[in-house]
């Protein structure tokens, strides 16, 4: 688990596609800051896609992304030098400062624009909403594993608010028009979406 709140942006060193037909990654990310609280077998999200750390050095983890993680999310577009969203796994105590996030990216999202209000940046991005993404007004979403709040919610698109701290300790300040972004929608409004509703035909089926 995860709460979206990025503890460092760390810098792709070196990636190899592995595996039957080049399906995989293996890639290595530079990250002095945090490296020293992670083992290997440990979790990591790397843009909201959580990451078994496969092997460290000093300043730098190696990890291995698989055939789904590369189909669903925008992993297997890694390339050196890109800088990324890092956040080890949540562990018991931590405060949890942003929301739950499981690191599983549900699609990958298009940013449609990027735009000034004040010191605020507002983005829009284009992905499927409503019923069973979790992604609605005023509800949280996971950004490459930055936890944001829905200001605007439509059809096939939504919109968040980008304050200054964010903007500048994240990697959003590189992003562009165009871009792809990994997308997860609220875990707990997923399952309450797909919760069965109770009635008394239900209640009675049930035993009840």
């Amino acid at each position: 688990m995860f709460t979206g709140l990025i503890r460092e942006i760390g810098t792709v060193t070196w990636c190899v596609r592995i595996g039957a037909g080049c399906s995989g990654l293996r890639y290595r990310v530079d990250c002095p800051g945090i490296v020293t609280s992670l083992e290997p077998g440990a979790s990591i999200a790397v843009n909201g896609v959580c990451q078994t750390v496969y092997a460290l050095s000093c300043s730098s983890f190696e990890a291995e992304a698989v055939a789904s993680t590369m189909q669903k999310s925008t992993i297997g577009m890694l390339k050196p030098n890109q800088k990324v969203n890092l956040e080890p796994a949540l562990r018991a105590g931590d405060p949890l400062g942003g929301h739950i996030l499981q690191g599983h990216v549900q699609n990958r999202g298009r940013l449609l624009s990027l735009r000034s209000k004040g010191r605020t940046r507002i983005l829009c991005v284009e992905t499927p909403t409503g019923p069973g993404t979790g992604i609605i007004g005023e509800g949280s979403v996971g950004i490459d594993g930055i936890s944001l709040t829905v200001s605007l919610c439509r059809a096939d698109r939504f919109e968040v608010n980008i304050i200054p701290e964010t903007w500048e300790s994240t990697t959003l300040k590189y992003r562009k028009a165009g871009d792809l972004l990994n997308i997860e929608g609220d875990l707990l409004l997923r399952g309450l979406e797909t919760a069965p509703v109770l009635s008394r035909d239900r209640l009675e089926a049930w035993g009840y």
